[in-house]
């Protein structure tokens, strides 16, 4: 994931039900992409706080996805 971003992948493209990169990582339970989506190395410390609260067509953040799914730890 954290190559993908150095090339250019944007973290917070939308899919056709608006979801993005960190919705699909923490509701799938891939805490090490959850890891990389939350602090990428090229964000100087800070992070994009429209990625981290997103919301689906269904009003879901991330976070909301990953207990969803029983992804707690993510």
């Amino acid at each position: 994931v954290q190559t993908l971003i150095t090339h250019g992948a944007k973290p917070g493209a939308l899919t056709v039900d608006k979801r993005n990169a960190l919705h699909m990582a923490a509701e799938s339970g891939a805490s090490v992409a959850t890891a990389v989506l939350l602090n990428p190395k090229e964000s100087n410390g800070t992070q994009d706080r429209k990625v981290l609260e997103a919301q689906t067509e269904r009003g879901e953040t991330p976070l909301a996805r990953a207990a969803a799914k029983g992804h707690g730890a993510v």
